[in-house]
């Protein structure tokens, strides 16, 4: 594979890119655009673009100084890489793959760029990243098996302490939690059974509470027993009167009696 990085370091790539002071938004994609034309100039082969809206493209990583063999084929890895409208002053999107490496190994390669990636917001950081993971796999290609193997199994180790402190600490939260519900439980039984022996204590606020809450009761049931009155008013119809409830309201009669006894009319003859 055809490759001039190892003349490189990361200061002299910056001064190839000439990274401008100015990071306005508008001129991003040019800068981005820029970079990535020098990252093809220098991988080569080992240059894949794959796409131009987002800027994303893989460049693969070997084992340095190795002959090529099981170990390099092993810790040989591609990096891809999405950079977002607002990089470099955002962490560009990394994704470490590999057909060999466990996931272990994956893992810490991906932590130790993403670490170094917020390091170095502000500076166009993709060719440290690489210069970084190249070095990385060609440290776990060259360590002797037993040495990489009593690091992994540390490593595995040292994850399983940590899922089993995070699950004590979810076990532990949840503990609590219930121990809360169950207190207010306990502490709401103990209210209503203390009322139900007792009552509930009277002071002026639960006495003005409780006027408030009579008056209203009181002032619906009368608007309902009158509604129901007068209800049951329409459904009769309107009241008979007697005879002397007719004769007063009807003056009419009590002329007309008048009126004959004057004139002297006799009674009829039998």
């Amino acid at each position: 594979t055809r490759s001039t990085s190892t003349s490189l370091d990361p200061h002299s790539f910056r001064v190839l890119f000439s990274a401008q002071e100015d990071f306005a938004m508008a001129d991003f994609g040019d800068d981005q655009a820029m970079e990535i034309e020098c990252l093809q100039s220098i991988y080569f082969d080992e240059f894949s673009e794959l796409s131009d809206s987002p800027h994303s493209f893989r460049i693969k990583v070997e084992p340095q100084d190795l002959d090529e063999g099981p170990m390099k084929s092993r810790y040989t890895i591609n990096l891809d890489f999405i950079l977002p409208d607002a990089y470099p002053t955002v962490v560009p999107q990394i994704e470490v793959k590999s057909r060999f490496m466990t996931s272990s190994e994956i893992d810490q390669i991906k932590s130790s760029l993403l670490q170094l990636a917020a390091d170095s917001l502000g500076d166009q950081m993709i060719f440290p990243l690489v210069e970084k993971s190249k070095e990385m796999v060609t440290e776990f290609a060259c360590m002797p098996q037993d040495m990489h193997a009593e690091m992994m199994s540390r490593r595995k180790q040292e994850e399983a302490a940590e899922e089993a402190l995070q699950e004590s600490m979810a076990s532990a939260a949840a503990s609590a939690e219930q121990e809360d519900q169950d207190e207010c439980s306990r502490l709401g039984a103990a209210e209503r059974e203390e009322r139900r022996l007792h009552g509930t204590p009277v002071t002026p606020e639960t006495f003005a509470v409780w006027r408030a809450g009579f008056e209203q009761e009181m002032k619906e049931k009368e608007e309902r027993e009158n509604a129901a009155e007068l209800a049951s008013l329409a459904a009769a119809g309107p009241p008979r009167l007697t005879g002397r409830q007719l004769f007063e309201s009807d003056m009419s009669l009590a002329n007309s009696d008048s009126i004959a006894l004057a004139e002297g009319d006799d009674p009829p003859a039998e």
